[in-house]
């Protein structure tokens, strides 16, 4: 069965943007070059045209990866100076995350809005991104997409070694902060979003282990309480633990074939596409 050339260069995209962010982790993005130079030094000597096209694809999908990935570096550096001090922070909640079987911990997921030092008069206007953990008691009134403001809370980062700080680059967040003693003010909330009105709505429909596993599956919220756990436990021994991940990969790979097998029933490609969807 021959694979669709549409098909084809989506595999082959997602295959170089894995290689990619994997040498990445690794430290050996300079292996990448000479696997690439020596295919298409293959190609070009054995005129296999399209083997070079596919090379050249990777080649520049593994560029965009790597460029993305050092713009997620760059980010890291902005506001370093403030690190490690006592500011004041607002900001919207994201997403709220519980940990409840080892101990009583949240994680709030906040999208700042400015960031103001003691002994500075004038706030620092951001949109990073910050991983605050705190006891589970201070979120019991807090909900996603409420806007916050937390003071003498000090910012960190991982250190640049750490296989931490490559997980936080890769969900986009700038730093992380701990909220023991701190108090968190909650500005009232007149109305929830249309978003979180729909997801609310759409939660009383479900049973308490069916959210547990909507959750994780199409919002990627992985919470660590004993329901959440209980269902992840159960996707493991039915095998099905990978569907969590939300990688990304086995979805463009479930889409190609997918639409290769559609398109050997002469379907309009309209049509195969909106089935596939």
């Amino acid at each position: 069965m021959q694979i669709p050339p549409p098909c084809q260069l989506i595999i082959t995209a997602t295959i170089a943007t894995i290689l990619t962010i994997v040498a990445h982790s690794a430290k050996a993005m300079l292996l990448i070059a000479p696997i690439y130079a020596t295919i298409m030094l293959y190609a070009i000597i054995n005129q296999k045209k399209k083997i070079l096209f596919f090379t050249i694809t990777a080649v520049i999908f593994s560029l965009i990866a790597i460029l993305r990935l050092y713009q997620q570096n760059q980010l890291l550096q902005d506001h370093y100076q403030i690190l490690s001090e006592p500011v004041a922070i607002t900001g919207t909640i994201k997403q709220i995350s519980h940990a409840s079987l080892i101990k009583n911990q949240s994680t709030l997921l906040v999208e700042l809005t400015e960031i103001k030092q003691q002994k500075s008069k004038k706030p620092i206007k951001t949109s990073c991104t910050v991983s605050i953990f705190t006891p589970t008691q201070k979120t019991k009134w807090l909900q996603e997409s409420q806007k916050i403001k937390i003071f003498n809370i000090k910012l960190e980062q991982p250190a640049a070694t750490s296989n931490y700080r490559q997980y936080l680059i890769k969900e986009g967040v700038w730093a992380i902060a701990h909220c023991t003693h701190q108090k968190i003010y909650a500005y009232k909330q007149a109305r929830l979003p249309f978003i979180q009105q729909i997801r609310k709505a759409f939660y009383k429909t479900l049973s308490g282990r069916t959210r547990k596993l909507f959750e994780p599956l199409f919002l990627g919220k992985k919470n660590k309480d004993k329901d959440s756990l209980i269902v992840q436990h159960q996707c493991i021994q039915w095998g099905i633990a990978h569907h969590m991940a939300r990688s990304g990969a086995h979805l463009a790979i479930i889409f190609s074939l997918f639409m290769c097998l559609l398109h050997y029933l002469q379907l309009p490609f309209f049509v195969r596409y909106l089935i596939s969807a």
